[in-house]
């Protein structure tokens, strides 16, 4: 009889985590880049909070964690976790980590949940984009979300204006056409009427 660990179930919760990881950083690539075929921007194109979240979550998951008892693996790359050259996080090597759970379990453990770990760095970050950071100030996306509201409010407002001066343009080159319509039946009907003058003199000369 072998007894050993089943080291499935942790696979599939960090398989689970790194595919999480993955449709996060691609979403915001996809939401703050240019597209290379359409040119077109993404809705946060140009904003640093979000393009730099970008990078910190690539940082907290790939940089050395401190504060481990000396010869632990201190990267997840110790334990079979890479980016692949799109950066894609994947555990590629599951024999790496296997090795290291069967080897030591706790080791693993701290790699992520020790006051250092990837875990809590990854929390550390995200954190204050979706919780209030005090009892004055929502969460960076909440903040975001209102700005942004604010300026849709704002250009609802100067397009409304703009319409309603539009509006009036509008009335007054009509009103002007009317009048300008009226002065040209009139001048219609004061040419006719010379026209019958000069009719009824020229047939009176004979």
């Amino acid at each position: 009889i072998t007894v050993k660990q089943d080291t499935s179930a942790l696979q599939s919760k960090i398989n689970d985590f790194l595919t999480k990881f993955n449709a996060v950083t691609q979403y915001i690539k996809d939401k703050t880049g240019l597209d290379a075929y359409t040119k077109a921007r993404g809705v946060f194109a140009g904003n640093t909070t979000f393009t730099s979240v970008r990078s910190q979550l690539y940082k907290k998951l790939s940089e050395q964690v401190t504060g481990l008892t000396s010869g632990n693996p201190d990267y997840l790359s110790k334990i079979g976790i890479t980016f692949d050259k799109y950066l894609k996080a994947s555990l590629s090597d599951t024999t790496k980590f296997n090795d290291a759970i069967s080897s030591n379990s706790q080791a693993v453990q701290d790699l992520f949940n020790s006051t250092n770990g990837v875990g809590k760095k990854l929390e550390t970050l995200i954190k204050p984009f979706v919780e209030s950071t005090s009892t004055s100030r929502g969460s960076i996306i909440d903040e975001t979300k209102t700005v942004i509201s604010n300026r849709i409010t704002g250009i609802e407002t100067r397009i409304t204006r703009m319409e309603a001066r539009l509006k009036l343009k509008e009335n007054q080159y009509r009103q002007q056409l009317y009048k300008m319509q009226d002065l040209l039946n009139t001048a219609v009907l004061q040419g006719n009427q010379i026209t019958t003058q000069l009719s009824y003199y020229n047939s009176n000369q004979y």
